[in-house]
Order: structure tokens, then sequence, then C-alpha cells
């Protein structure tokens, strides 16, 4: 009684090779899409944050200036 534990054939594990290139490819095609979105994003908030920050510094040295000034 002889059984097969691991029978080759090549041109399966050549189907099988080739499909998990595809795969690997196109989830590295999407994980660069959701990084480059997640940079834009920490860009705008980044961007929106410094605005507003130096709208609001800008706002308390003219106060300042003002009160100081004789």
């Amino acid at each position: 009684m002889s059984a097969k534990l691991y029978s080759y054939n090549p041109k399966q594990w050549m189907n099988k090779l080739v499909l998990r290139a595809r795969t690997a490819s196109s989830e590295r095609g999407g994980n660069l899409v959701e990084y480059a979105l997640l940079l834009s994003l920490i860009v705008f908030v980044c961007i929106t944050a410094i605005g507003s920050v130096g709208s609001a510094t800008t706002d308390n040295m003219d106060d300042l200036a003002s009160t100081l000034s004789p």
C-alpha cells in the first residue's frame, strides 16, 4: 500500500506561481494607492492646522501690539 503524499505537476505548479505573482503585484498597487491617499490626508490636515494656528497667532500678536503701543 503506497500512498502518494505529493504529486508534482509542473503545469499546476506554474499556474499557482503565476497566480501568486499577479495577486502580489495587484496588492502592492493597492497598498501604494492607500498610502498616497493617507499621505494626502495628512498633508491636508497639517496645512489646515498650520493656517489656523498662524491666523490665531497673528490675531494675538496684533492684540498685544495694540495693547503695548502708547
